[in-house]
Protein backbone atom coordinates (compact mmCIF):
# COMPACT_ATOMS: atom_id res chain seq x y z
CA UNK A 1 0.00 0.00 0.00
CA UNK A 2 1.14 3.39 -1.06
CA UNK A 3 1.14 6.71 1.71
CA UNK A 4 0.27 9.63 -0.22
CA UNK A 5 0.96 12.44 2.96
CA UNK A 6 -0.50 15.83 2.95
CA UNK A 7 1.13 19.18 2.91
CA UNK A 8 -0.18 22.09 5.32
CA UNK A 9 -3.61 22.68 6.29
CA UNK A 10 -3.94 26.27 4.34
CA UNK A 11 -3.35 24.32 1.30
CA UNK A 12 -6.16 22.37 1.69
CA UNK A 13 -10.25 23.20 1.87
CA UNK A 14 -10.44 23.41 5.85
CA UNK A 15 -13.12 25.98 6.49
CA UNK A 16 -14.31 27.57 9.35
CA UNK A 17 -17.06 29.39 10.74
CA UNK A 18 -18.02 30.97 13.74
CA UNK A 19 -14.30 32.24 15.61
CA UNK A 20 -14.21 32.24 19.27
CA UNK A 21 -12.45 34.07 21.58
CA UNK A 22 -11.66 31.23 23.89
CA UNK A 23 -12.05 27.32 23.43
CA UNK A 24 -14.24 26.47 25.99
CA UNK A 25 -13.68 22.69 25.56
CA UNK A 26 -12.13 20.12 24.06
CA UNK A 27 -12.96 19.48 20.32
CA UNK A 28 -16.28 16.87 19.68
CA UNK A 29 -17.28 15.17 16.35
CA UNK A 30 -20.04 16.19 14.80
CA UNK A 31 -20.09 15.13 11.50
CA UNK A 32 -18.51 13.00 8.15
CA UNK A 33 -20.59 13.48 5.25
CA UNK A 34 -19.93 12.59 1.78
CA UNK A 35 -21.44 13.96 -1.29
CA UNK A 36 -21.18 15.66 -4.70
CA UNK A 37 -20.33 19.85 -5.32
CA UNK A 38 -19.79 21.91 -2.33
CA UNK A 39 -21.42 25.92 -1.12
CA UNK A 40 -18.46 27.29 0.43
CA UNK A 41 -21.16 29.92 1.86
CA UNK A 42 -23.26 27.89 3.79
CA UNK A 43 -20.20 24.98 4.25
CA UNK A 44 -22.46 21.84 2.95
CA UNK A 45 -22.54 19.34 0.25
CA UNK A 46 -24.65 20.43 -2.75
CA UNK A 47 -25.82 16.59 -2.84
CA UNK A 48 -25.36 14.98 0.28
CA UNK A 49 -25.18 10.92 -0.99
CA UNK A 50 -23.62 7.85 0.19
CA UNK A 51 -23.37 6.43 -3.59
CA UNK A 52 -21.63 8.39 -6.37
CA UNK A 53 -20.85 6.81 -9.63
CA UNK A 54 -17.39 7.38 -11.13
CA UNK A 55 -18.35 10.22 -14.34
CA UNK A 56 -19.62 12.35 -10.95
CA UNK A 57 -17.60 15.21 -10.36
CA UNK A 58 -16.55 16.89 -7.69
CA UNK A 59 -17.03 14.25 -4.95
CA UNK A 60 -16.04 15.33 -1.45
CA UNK A 61 -15.94 14.31 1.94
CA UNK A 62 -16.66 16.70 4.43
CA UNK A 63 -15.94 16.13 8.03
CA UNK A 64 -17.59 18.32 11.25
CA UNK A 65 -16.33 19.35 14.44
CA UNK A 66 -17.55 21.93 17.25
CA UNK A 67 -15.77 23.79 19.95
CA UNK A 68 -12.12 23.18 18.17
CA UNK A 69 -8.84 25.12 19.82
CA UNK A 70 -6.00 27.29 17.89
CA UNK A 71 -3.53 24.05 17.26
CA UNK A 72 -6.01 21.18 16.94
CA UNK A 73 -4.86 18.58 14.83
CA UNK A 74 -6.69 16.31 12.46
CA UNK A 75 -6.20 13.47 10.36
CA UNK A 76 -8.10 12.77 6.78
CA UNK A 77 -7.36 8.91 5.47
CA UNK A 78 -9.03 7.87 2.04
CA UNK A 79 -8.47 4.26 0.69
CA UNK A 80 -9.43 3.57 -2.24
CA UNK A 81 -11.66 -0.47 -2.52
CA UNK A 82 -8.40 -2.02 -4.38
CA UNK A 83 -6.50 -0.47 -1.11
CA UNK A 84 -3.55 0.65 -3.67
CA UNK A 85 -2.79 3.47 -1.83
CA UNK A 86 -4.13 6.14 1.01
CA UNK A 87 -4.52 9.60 1.05
CA UNK A 88 -3.51 11.03 4.43
CA UNK A 89 -3.84 14.89 5.20
CA UNK A 90 -2.69 16.28 9.28
CA UNK A 91 -4.68 19.21 9.02
CA UNK A 92 -3.94 21.94 12.08
CA UNK A 93 -6.68 24.92 13.63
CA UNK A 94 -4.81 27.84 13.63
CA UNK A 95 -7.38 29.71 15.73
CA UNK A 96 -10.22 28.91 17.89
CA UNK A 97 -13.45 27.79 16.22
CA UNK A 98 -17.08 26.66 17.07
CA UNK A 99 -17.23 25.01 14.12
CA UNK A 100 -14.69 23.54 11.71
CA UNK A 101 -14.97 22.13 8.62
CA UNK A 102 -12.20 19.67 6.86
CA UNK A 103 -12.69 19.42 2.96
CA UNK A 104 -11.26 16.79 0.96
CA UNK A 105 -11.99 15.68 -2.51
CA UNK A 106 -11.88 12.18 -4.07
CA UNK A 107 -11.25 12.54 -7.79
CA UNK A 108 -13.01 10.18 -9.77
CA UNK A 109 -14.08 11.10 -13.50
CA UNK A 110 -11.30 11.47 -15.79
CA UNK A 111 -8.27 9.50 -13.52
CA UNK A 112 -7.54 6.28 -13.05
CA UNK A 113 -10.17 5.75 -10.22
CA UNK A 114 -13.28 5.34 -13.00
CA UNK A 115 -11.74 1.75 -12.79
CA UNK A 116 -11.47 1.18 -8.81
CA UNK A 117 -15.56 0.94 -8.48
CA UNK A 118 -16.55 -0.42 -4.91
CA UNK A 119 -16.01 0.74 -1.43
CA UNK A 120 -14.48 3.37 -0.62
CA UNK A 121 -13.03 4.14 3.29
CA UNK A 122 -13.01 7.39 4.65
CA UNK A 123 -11.85 8.27 8.18
CA UNK A 124 -11.03 11.27 9.87
CA UNK A 125 -9.46 11.39 13.22
CA UNK A 126 -8.85 13.72 16.58
CA UNK A 127 -7.19 12.78 19.72
CA UNK A 128 -7.31 9.43 18.89
CA UNK A 129 -10.84 9.46 18.49
CA UNK A 130 -12.10 7.55 14.95
CA UNK A 131 -14.93 8.05 12.89
CA UNK A 132 -15.32 6.43 9.78
CA UNK A 133 -18.04 6.16 6.92
CA UNK A 134 -18.05 4.29 3.15
CA UNK A 135 -18.40 5.95 0.27
CA UNK A 136 -20.01 3.64 -2.83
CA UNK A 137 -18.46 3.98 -6.11
CA UNK A 138 -20.67 2.28 -8.98
CA UNK A 139 -19.78 1.93 -12.85
CA UNK A 140 -21.95 5.01 -15.37
CA UNK A 141 -23.69 3.23 -17.34
CA UNK A 142 -23.66 4.70 -21.59
CA UNK A 143 -27.10 6.34 -20.89
CA UNK A 144 -25.67 8.66 -18.49
CA UNK A 145 -23.46 10.50 -21.58
CA UNK A 146 -27.18 12.04 -22.85
CA UNK A 147 -27.93 13.91 -19.63
CA UNK A 148 -23.93 15.09 -19.40
CA UNK A 149 -24.30 16.24 -22.84
CA UNK A 150 -27.38 17.77 -22.09
CA UNK A 151 -25.83 19.92 -18.68
CA UNK A 152 -23.21 21.37 -21.07
CA UNK A 153 -25.38 22.36 -23.41
CA UNK A 154 -27.23 24.42 -20.95
CA UNK A 155 -23.95 25.52 -18.95
CA UNK A 156 -20.80 25.32 -21.98
CA UNK A 157 -18.94 28.34 -19.90
CA UNK A 158 -19.44 25.91 -16.77
CA UNK A 159 -15.55 23.73 -15.70
CA UNK A 160 -17.31 21.11 -14.36
CA UNK A 161 -19.64 20.53 -16.95
CA UNK A 162 -17.34 20.44 -19.73
CA UNK A 163 -15.01 18.04 -17.58
CA UNK A 164 -17.42 15.52 -17.36
CA UNK A 165 -18.95 15.46 -20.85
CA UNK A 166 -15.06 14.98 -21.91
CA UNK A 167 -14.34 12.14 -19.67
CA UNK A 168 -18.27 10.29 -20.57
CA UNK A 169 -17.16 11.09 -24.22
CA UNK A 170 -13.49 9.23 -23.24
CA UNK A 171 -15.35 6.40 -21.70
CA UNK A 172 -18.24 5.53 -24.17
CA UNK A 173 -15.47 6.04 -26.72
CA UNK A 174 -16.11 9.30 -28.61
CA UNK A 175 -13.08 10.64 -29.84
CA UNK A 176 -13.67 14.15 -31.07
CA UNK A 177 -16.67 14.67 -28.26
CA UNK A 178 -13.88 13.63 -25.59
CA UNK A 179 -10.82 15.87 -26.95
CA UNK A 180 -13.07 18.84 -28.02
CA UNK A 181 -14.78 18.91 -24.23
CA UNK A 182 -11.22 18.67 -22.27
CA UNK A 183 -9.38 21.18 -24.34
CA UNK A 184 -12.33 23.43 -23.04
CA UNK A 185 -12.82 22.50 -19.39
CA UNK A 186 -8.33 22.77 -19.58
CA UNK A 187 -9.41 26.60 -20.78
CA UNK A 188 -12.17 27.25 -18.03
CA UNK A 189 -9.32 25.78 -14.95
CA UNK A 190 -6.12 26.72 -16.61
CA UNK A 191 -4.35 25.61 -12.88
CA UNK A 192 -5.67 22.42 -12.74
CA UNK A 193 -4.31 19.10 -13.88
CA UNK A 194 -7.07 16.92 -14.16
CA UNK A 195 -8.32 17.64 -17.70
CA UNK A 196 -4.72 17.31 -19.19
CA UNK A 197 -4.61 13.85 -16.98
CA UNK A 198 -8.03 13.13 -18.64
CA UNK A 199 -6.67 14.03 -22.20
CA UNK A 200 -3.25 11.97 -21.73
CA UNK A 201 -5.76 8.68 -21.06
CA UNK A 202 -7.87 9.30 -23.65
CA UNK A 203 -4.97 10.01 -26.20
CA UNK A 204 -3.70 6.29 -24.69
CA UNK A 205 -7.13 4.83 -25.30
CA UNK A 206 -6.82 5.68 -29.09
CA UNK A 207 -3.28 4.73 -29.22
CA UNK A 208 -1.79 8.45 -29.80
CA UNK A 209 1.27 8.44 -27.89
CA UNK A 210 2.60 11.17 -28.62
CA UNK A 211 -0.46 13.46 -27.85
CA UNK A 212 -0.74 11.48 -24.24
CA UNK A 213 2.96 12.63 -23.53
CA UNK A 214 2.20 16.22 -23.83
CA UNK A 215 -0.91 15.88 -21.92
CA UNK A 216 0.89 14.16 -19.40
CA UNK A 217 3.98 16.60 -19.38
CA UNK A 218 1.19 19.28 -19.07
CA UNK A 219 -0.56 18.13 -16.04
CA UNK A 220 3.08 16.97 -14.51
CA UNK A 221 4.12 21.25 -14.95
CA UNK A 222 0.67 22.04 -13.00
CA UNK A 223 1.44 20.49 -10.51
CA UNK A 224 4.22 22.23 -9.19
CA UNK A 225 1.52 24.90 -7.83
CA UNK A 226 -1.28 22.13 -7.34
CA UNK A 227 -2.74 23.10 -3.90
CA UNK A 228 -4.45 20.38 -2.90
CA UNK A 229 -1.15 18.69 -1.33
CA UNK A 230 -2.75 15.47 -0.07
CA UNK A 231 -3.50 14.63 -3.57
CA UNK A 232 -0.46 15.61 -5.52
CA UNK A 233 1.99 12.99 -4.97
CA UNK A 234 -0.73 10.38 -5.57
CA UNK A 235 -1.36 12.69 -8.88
CA UNK A 236 2.37 12.74 -9.77
CA UNK A 237 2.51 8.44 -9.31
CA UNK A 238 -0.27 8.50 -11.37
CA UNK A 239 0.96 10.36 -13.99
CA UNK A 240 4.55 8.69 -13.90
CA UNK A 241 2.39 5.48 -14.83
CA UNK A 242 0.43 7.15 -17.66
CA UNK A 243 4.01 8.34 -19.21
CA UNK A 244 5.52 5.07 -18.83
CA UNK A 245 2.35 3.77 -21.20
CA UNK A 246 2.99 6.34 -23.46
CA UNK A 247 6.52 5.49 -24.13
Amino acid sequence: MRHVKAGTAALLAATALWTLHAAAQAATFAALRTGIGYDPQRFRLLRETSTVNVLDWPVFALAEYRQVAQGDRFEFNIVPPDGSFTWIWHPQSPQNYSGYFLRHLIPLAGTPNEERTGTWQITVSHRGQQNRIQLNVVAADPSALEAIRSDQAAKPDDFVANYRLGAAASMFGHDELAVSSLNRAAQLARRSPYPHVALCRHHLRQARKDEARQACATARGLLLGYEDQSLSGWLQSEIAKLMQAAE
